[in-house]
């Protein structure tokens, strides 16, 4: 596929990853909700990042002895974990905003 083309997701990828890469039986798979497989899912993704920054510290104190100052494991390999977003305050108003679409849901 060309750059910038997004792969369309099927039902077999979604399969595919909760039997093979979240180690799910079938019919754990079958009873969750979207949900659950989602939480389930990113908790996976965070503990590969976090598998990938343990190696990368290990690189780095490796390497520590041949590195310029100022060279960091975050410099050595990044990862997309490495950019926080900046959060801003909420305001009172987007607060009162948020509860009452919230109550109106549930």
């Amino acid at each position: 596929m060309g750059r910038g083309r997004k792969k369309k997701v099927t039902t077999a990828d979604i399969y595919d990853i909760a039997v093979g890469e979240l180690g799910l039986r079938k019919e754990e798979f079958e009873r969750m909700t979207w949900g659950e497989f989602q939480c389930r899912y990113m908790g996976h993704i965070r503990r590969v990042y976090e598998r990938w920054d343990m190696a990368r510290h290990i690189m780095y104190y490796a390497a520590s002895p041949y590195l310029k100052k100022g060279t960091t494991p975050e410099k050595i390999l990044p990862l997309p974990t490495d950019k926080k977003k900046k959060s801003e305050a909420m305001t009172k108003e987007r607060f009162k905003e948020l509860k009452e679409k919230w109550l109106n849901v549930n």
